[in-house]
């Protein structure tokens, strides 16, 4: 059978329902999973004693958020 693009769910970022079935279930929402991927890739956990584990500063994770926020990314309000 040929799928139709039509038919196919883009907006999860896999074409079938089978793949999402696939992903583990981490108990966090979709803003805090992609928050914490963006965390994950702007910082690295030491492999041993002599390397250096490298951490995210405060203000940089602000402006991480902010971003994401105004690139409607994260379902999240800036404003106080």
């Amino acid at each position: 059978m040929v799928e139709n693009d039509s038919t196919k769910d883009y907006s999860s970022g896999s074409e079938t329902a089978d793949e999402d079935s696939d992903e583990e279930d981490t108990g966090l929402t979709d803003n805090q999973n992609r928050l914490m991927y963006l965390i994950d890739l702007h910082t690295k956990r030491s492999e041993d004693r002599g390397d250096v584990d490298r951490w995210i500063r405060k203000p940089a994770l602000a402006v991480i958020l902010y971003e994401g926020i105004v690139a409607n990314i994260f379902d999240y309000d800036y404003a106080p």
